[in-house]
């Protein structure tokens, strides 16, 4: 839906997509704009719904602060491909085990608002361990994300591995 009112210009789209390629999204969209995840990171399909709303002046540029929107994307048979934060975490897990982490399934809540997309808490359970994520990411590409590892998990499976099973 295209609206004009008054010096503002209004398009709504309400958006449908399965199983897009992710990695091919990313290139298509030259990277959307961001450095700390490409292409070459990130495998699976991306499917779901968006409602966004974008605002234009008079003279066609976008009015990005008054953007807005919603959505509800999966991602499935997702896969990490040496994402640099994550071999942070090799004093815990072997470095070949995060190197490519993957997951059968994630979803995300995300909302655009006031130059800002908001990624609701969202639950991973992957190869290699179960985390929480969440986070911002503004419009000038100023982000803050936040994971909540269970540790609890990764040690007890490096201390598995360290002592043989038992045959009892």
């Amino acid at each position: 839906v295209v609206e004009q009112e008054g010096e503002k210009i209004y398009m709504q789209t309400l958006a449908e997509f399965r199983n897009l390629d992710m990695s091919d999204l990313f290139y298509a969209f030259n990277e959307f704009g961001l450095d700390i995840i490409t292409h070459s990171n990130i495998d699976g399909t991306l499917s779901g719904n968006a409602d966004v709303t974008t605002v234009w002046d008079s003279g066609l540029n976008p009015l990005y602060e008054e953007i807005k929107g919603h959505a509800i994307i999966t991602i499935d048979k997702g896969e990490l491909i040496d994402y640099k934060p994550m071999l942070g975490l090799s004093r815990f897990i072997e470095l070949d085990e995060l190197k490519r982490i993957k997951f059968d399934r994630m979803q995300m809540d995300i909302h655009i608002k006031d130059k800002n997309l908001n990624i609701a808490r969202t639950y991973i359970k992957s190869s290699v361990f179960a985390m929480y994520g969440s986070g911002d990411h503004n419009f000038d590409n100023e982000y803050t994300y936040k994971i909540q590892l269970q540790m609890e998990e990764v040690l007890w499976k490096k201390a598995k591995k360290r002592t043989p099973e038992s045959t009892e």
